[in-house]
């Protein structure tokens, strides 16, 4: 689809008080990905998992963050969208999405973000 599959897509990583935080962007997953964050750790990785648009589905960003390893995964882009019918709604979306990364890292803490309240971050997960 013209305008969804761009490789200009661009994903960051943000050094702030002792805390280095990747969000993906819109992106597909790519193990290309995983260049940015080799050298040191990451306190958070917020990644999208809503599968359409050209970013990630909740199975191939789960795997995503458990090749990244951080200490927190913070799954975004879920509820943008009319569904259609054949897709996920966003409830079994963020499910899939937290016990597939449990199945492959159960070390890696998951904060869903709601509309109501601020997800806080800190380098020690207190």
């Amino acid at each position: 689809v013209a305008g969804f599959l761009t490789e200009d897509a661009v994903g960051y990583v943000v050094e702030l008080d002792g805390a280095r935080i990747y969000h993906s962007g819109d992106t597909e997953y790519d193990r290309t990905l995983l260049v940015a964050t080799e050298a040191r750790s990451l306190t958070a990785a917020l990644v999208c998992i809503n599968g359409s648009g050209g970013n990630m589905n909740a199975i191939e960003a789960a795997v995503l963050v458990a090749q990244l390893s951080p200490m927190m995964a913070i799954p975004m882009h879920f509820g943008l969208w009319v569904k259609g019918p054949a897709d996920l709604d966003d409830q079994h979306m963020v499910s899939e999405f937290v016990s597939r990364l449990e199945r492959l890292d159960a070390r890696i803490a998951t904060r869903v973000p709601s509309l109501d309240g601020p997800i806080v971050l800190h380098p020690r997960l207190e």
